[in-house]
């Protein structure tokens, strides 16, 4: 019974940690809706609706639950292909690594407003 008791303790612990890795800050989701406006993603992609590519929620909705921040800030930063259609993702070399790793988390949190 104890070590039953020890997987589920440990398990509490790993959701709870996870849960609060996926919050973002209120300065955090600011930053990022920033981000959003001034690197020009509005062009193509939106908060609801498909444009060029697809919309956050959608982005949220693929990834849910699984571990791609990394992925997903690379794509950022040096484009991808074959995801989400024939359009590439243009490369934002621009972009810091740590901003694109803000706005990673961002999209996968369902890119929350102001």
């Amino acid at each position: 019974m104890k070590k039953i008791g020890k997987y589920l303790s440990a398990v509490l612990l790993l959701c709870v940690v996870t849960v609060a890795q996926a919050q973002l800050k209120p300065n955090e989701i600011v930053t990022a809706n920033a981000l959003f406006a001034d690197n020009g993603c509005s062009g193509c992609h939106d908060f609801a609706s498909k444009l060029v590519g697809p919309s956050w929620q959608e982005v949220a909705q693929r990834y849910k639950g699984k571990k791609v921040t990394a992925k997903i800030t690379n794509v950022i930063r040096s484009g991808g292909q074959g995801k989400w259609g024939d359009v590439p993702h243009p490369a934002n070399e621009g972009i810091e690594k740590q901003n694109a790793t803000l706005l990673a988390k961002w999209i996968l949190s369902g890119a929350p407003q102001n």
